[in-house]
């Protein structure tokens, strides 16, 4: 019987260590729910809406793809809410969040591409979504 090396060791607890999370994760499928990705995307813009484009589909193949691969592993499902071009409305995003329906183990992913800023009457730390509209004329939606 020939003797394992070091490495071949160690690639074997490496194997029956992914083996048995692997059996651990798929008994707790039970208790999985849905990832939820809500992305708003101003690709009418003049100025940066193909460079948002671009990015929609860098965000799409390097990490919700990736993310929804993995997930599925443990059992979750995956919610898409894509929103790009004339769908980007400050109506359309605040119908989206107040109609969200969630479970205890659901996860919840907001991405928003395009342009933010604060109003004169703004003391928020963080700015509010443009939305697709050329001003911020009380109709952007403020990230907090």
């Amino acid at each position: 019987m020939k003797k394992l090396s070091q490495k071949g060791k160690q690639r074997n607890r490496f194997i029956w260590n992914l083996l048995f999370l692997l059996v651990f994760t798929c008994s707790c499928s039970k208790n999985t729910g849905t990832i939820h990705w809500i992305t708003f995307i101003d690709t009418n813009d003049e100025h940066i809406g193909e460079m948002n484009e671009n990015a929609r589909k860098m965000l799409y193949k390097h990490f919700i793809n990736v993310i929804d691969s993995s997930l599925s592993l443990a059992g979750y499902k995956s919610e898409v809410l894509d929103y790009v071009g004339n769908d980007v409305t400050p109506e359309k995003c605040i119908e989206i969040i107040n109609n969200l329906k969630c479970e205890d183990t659901d996860i919840v992913v907001f991405y928003y591409l395009g342009h933010g800023s604060h109003s004169e009457n703004d003391n928020t730390d963080l700015p509010s979504m443009m939305l697709g509209e050329k001003e911020l004329v009380g109709r952007a939606v403020p990230l907090s």
